[in-house]
Parts: C-alpha cells; sequence; structure tokens
C-alpha cells in the first residue's frame, strides 16, 4: 500500500470530520472510495468520448482502428472462452429475448455464474468498456450506449450480424 498526503481547507476538513461521525465511517474507507468514484467516473466520460451521441464521435468515416473489430470477429466467434465471445454471445441473447439490450442487463446476465455460465465473465465493466472504443489498445469497438440502451457499432454491423448464428449457436 501506498500512503498519500494532501492538504485541505481546515473548515472543509472539519466538516468531513463531523460528516464521518454522523456517517459512522472510517476516513481512509471514504477517501479510498471516493478516489475510486473518481477514476471510474473520469473513464466513463472518456468512454462517452466515443459514444453515438458524442460530438467528438466520428460517424461514418474509417479511423485506422475501425478494421480492427471486423478483422476480429470471425476469431471471436469461434473462441467460446474468449470474454469478447461471451459478452456478444450475451448481448444477442438479451436482444432475441427482449428486442433491445440495456447496459445493466447485460452486465447482469455476464456476472451470474449460476445462470449462464456460458457467458460468465468476472471482469466485466473492463472487458466491456474495451469493446466500445475503437482505439490502438482496445479489442476493438463493437458497441455503442444511446440512453442506457447498446446498440452494434454502425461500422461493424454488417460483420458482427453475419457471424451472429455462430455466437449464440455455440456448445459448451
Amino acid at each position: 500500500m501506498e500512503s498519500l498526503l494532501f492538504e485541505m481547507d481546515k473548515d472543509v476538513l472539519e466538516k468531513f470530520n463531523i460528516a464521518l461521525e454522523i456517517n459512522n465511517e472510517l476516513k481512509n474507507d471514504v477517501i479510498v472510495r471516493l478516489i475510486k468514484n473518481y477514476i471510474s467516473n473520469t473513464f466513463l466520460n472518456i468512454s462517452k468520448l466515443y459514444s453515438v451521441n458524442s460530438k467528438e464521435s466520428i460517424i461514418g468515416e474509417k479511423t485506422k482502428f475501425t478494421e480492427k473489430a471486423r478483422r476480429k470477429i470471425p476469431l471471436w466467434s469461434i473462441h467460446q472462452d474468449q470474454v469478447t465471445f461471451r459478452i456478444i454471445r450475451a448481448y444477442f441473447q438479451i436482444l432475441d429475448e427482449k428486442g433491445e439490450v440495456t447496459v445493466d442487463e447485460l452486465e447482469s446476465r455476464c456476472q451470474d455464474p449460476i445462470l449462464y455460465p456460458d457467458v460468465y465473465v468476472s471482469a466485466f465493466k473492463s472487458n466491456y468498456t474495451q469493446m466500445k472504443l475503437d482505439s490502438e489498445k482496445s479489442y476493438g469497438k463493437v458497441f455503442v450506449e444511446v440512453e442506457n440502451k447498446i446498440k452494434i457499432w454502425d461500422q461493424i454491423q454488417m460483420t458482427l450480424l453475419a457471424y451472429k448464428h455462430k455466437f449464440l449457436d455455440a456448445v459448451d
């Protein structure tokens, strides 16, 4: 473990200590939770840069990474042990059942090893985030989020739909 030293206004520190007492919490626990929340929000905001609603989004234009997911989809469709396969399979399962897929539904299904062992992913959030980014170090962009609904990214939709049966017909 490493320690963190920072300065804080005396009045703010006093109110922070009072709040800790009221909530019966430990200073270190609260600070660690706040830092984790800050990190999470930062990565969430970065991922929004790549969403359909973002002004930064480049719809209809190819970037140098656009072909990454399109190139990998055929391989993902035959490697049932990979997280990319499992997340895409879960997406198609929910889509076929409900007609649309929310982030919460996809996460819930991928995090349930009892009911859905075929799509279980232990580190869902980080892997799913990799599938929303079109960058050099991502898996390749597959999904976009629109108001908590997950859609297939337009640039790879035809390719992914061509392999849909392989994701759904896979046998464990």
